[in-house]
């Protein structure tokens, strides 16, 4: 348990500075990314488009907040509520329905070897979510970095065998906790990537405290 707890802060940390100094990504104008952006544009309204960009893996919220306040010019309130109900819509088809459709797409061998690489590399992404349950998802889903977030959080709690009600509850809390942070650096830059870290780190001491007072409580108990 020691080691675990010695690796949570130092795995958080490291993230938050990545958050700190390489913000920017959230806002990254990639060719590939803004003919996604303007394609579902031309065919949907800035709400709908919202949504609808919050649900893609290579979006999710971190990219739709942005560019429901930036590019589609929505109000913040509103940017940030769809953003939130467009990420979590696949989470519930991810958390009911992952281990039926790896089933039978697994029946194409070259199909079968993309998905043991994407789950292995959902795992090894997720290990605090291993270590740490339901914290460590929500935990994992609320720093939004390319290599977190709530479809790779939904992966990795189905593949561990978490229950459906509690992984989506700790998701639901960690991309709320994400769209604070993403809607920081949206409207105020630098500014707010010292906001977001200074919330995250708070987040990460509570954390911490709660781990070690479910220790001494176990330990208690033998």
């Amino acid at each position: 348990m020691k080691k675990k707890l010695r690796y949570f802060p130092r795995y958080f940390l490291i993230t938050l500075i990545d958050l700190l100094f390489f913000h920017g990504f959230l806002l990254a104008n990639t060719t590939g990314k803004v003919r996604i952006i303007h394609s579902i544009s031309s065919h949907f309204s800035g709400e709908l488009a919202t949504v609808l960009i919050s649900m893609l893996p290579i979006f999710e919220l971190r990219g739709g907040i942005p560019v429901s306040i930036q590019f589609f010019h929505l109000p913040v309130a509103t940017a940030v509520f769809l953003s939130i109900i467009g990420n979590l819509i696949p989470v519930i088809f991810l958390l009911l329905f992952w281990e039926w459709l790896a089933g039978i797409l697994s029946k194409n061998k070259k199909i079968k070897i993309w998905i043991d690489k994407l789950q292995g590399a959902s795992l090894k992404r997720g290990k605090v979510i291993e270590d740490y349950k339901e914290l460590g998802l929500m935990l994992f889903v609320a720093i939004p970095l390319p290599v977190t977030g709530a479809w790779t959080g939904s992966l990795v709690a189905v593949l561990l065998g978490l229950s459906f009600w509690k992984s989506f509850l700790f998701i639901f809390l960690g991309v709320c906790i994400a769209s604070v942070v993403v809607t920081s650096l949206t409207l105020l830059g630098k500014l707010g990537a010292i906001i977001a870290t200074l919330v995250l780190l708070s987040l990460l001491v509570i954390s911490i405290i709660k781990i070690i007072i479910d220790r001494n409580g176990r330990n208690e108990n033998t």
